[in-house]
């Protein structure tokens, strides 16, 4: 079993939600913040986040991904955080993706090169969104990928949850998913197992550390240290 991010790994959305990020801040106002966000740290932020988290990490003045409370308070900068502030950054910001990828967005270089070769090798893909299910599978359609995944899971498909990050929450439910399909070959080692890719373990490709990082919680085939090399397609067994 493979599981892929959507974003930025199989389809080419990362410039466009950053971009639909910036101008949802521009619309909205910047005043709830402690600084006028870049470009950069926009795009640093929004891998394995959704638009209200990167919202809220803004107003926290960091890129450190912590957990909060759930009366919003957040001991990081000693005050509550603006929950209407993000949830309608978050709305405009959503809004504007979904105008941007009515009409389908590219799948990325990578990926477009890597998956004639990796049918044979990955029977089983799961595809991992920050996206919302709405824009994720209308894509999917769009591009004849549909059926190539056997599992779909994106960052709305649960209520938001105070106590726990929306990439957190996505890697829990497919880790119990792999349980449950254990019979169909897969195996299901728990955080602290340390098996090989030979011996058929997920193999999760992210683009960021932070999100390496929640996935490394569930499965082993994906590095938590910031100081290594990510997981990256090319990296895959040729199977050609």
């Amino acid at each position: 079993m493979i599981i892929l991010a959507f974003d930025g790994v199989v389809a080419d959305t990362l410039a466009l939600r950053c971009n639909a990020f910036a101008q949802a801040i521009a619309q909205v106002g910047a005043g709830a913040l402690p600084q006028q966000p870049t470009d950069a740290t926009i795009a640093t932020l929004l891998p394995g986040r959704t638009f209200y988290e990167v919202a809220r990490e803004l107003q926290c003045g960091t890129t450190n991904a912590q957990a909060h409370r759930e009366d919003g308070h957040d001991e990081r900068i000693g005050r509550t955080v603006d929950e209407t502030w993000c949830d309608l950054v978050a709305h405009v910001a959503l809004q504007r993706q979904s105008m941007s990828m009515a009409h389908g967005v590219s799948l990325t270089d990578t990926f477009r090169a890597w998956r004639p070769s990796a049918r044979a090798a990955h029977s089983h893909w799961v595809l991992r969104a920050d996206s919302v299910r709405r824009d994720v599978e209308r894509w999917l359609v769009q591009s004849g990928l549909e059926p190539d995944f056997r599992m779909v899971r994106c960052a709305d498909d649960l209520p938001r949850d105070a106590a726990q990050s929306s990439i957190a929450n996505s890697y829990h439910s497919i880790y119990h998913r792999s349980i449950g399909n254990r019979a169909q070959g897969f195996s299901a080692p728990g955080p602290t197992s340390t098996p090989s890719r030979a011996d058929g373990v997920p193999t999760v490709v992210e683009v960021s550390d932070y999100a390496r990082r929640a996935a490394a919680q569930y499965f082993p085939m994906v590095s938590p240290d910031t100081d290594a090399a990510p997981v990256v397609l090319s990296s895959l067994p040729d199977t050609r």
